[in-house]
């Protein structure tokens, strides 16, 4: 992903999940390699602080939306 001309990684380290939900691939295009933000949903927390952060121009990179999906059991959860 590349926001002013630059990799970025604003999502990344703004990022309040607990050892990070986002994560890069690269994919091959027409005018070479990019860099795009992918979100490990399982581990979000749906606080939108990546959407927030991003600068790129016509949209953020990254949408948080909402949804359901099941709680963690409080075993898996490091309290």
């Amino acid at each position: 992903f590349v926001a002013d001309k630059h990799n970025c990684s604003k999502c990344l380290d703004v990022c309040q999940a607990p050892g990070k939900a986002i994560y890069w691939r690269q994919v091959k295009t027409t005018s070479g390699k990019l860099r795009l933000p992918y979100v490990r949903q399982e581990d979000c927390v749906g606080c939108g602080a990546c959407e927030f952060a991003c600068p790129a121009e016509g949209g953020a990179g990254i949408r948080v939306v909402g949804g359901f999906r099941p709680l963690k059991s409080h075993s898996s959860l490091d309290l």
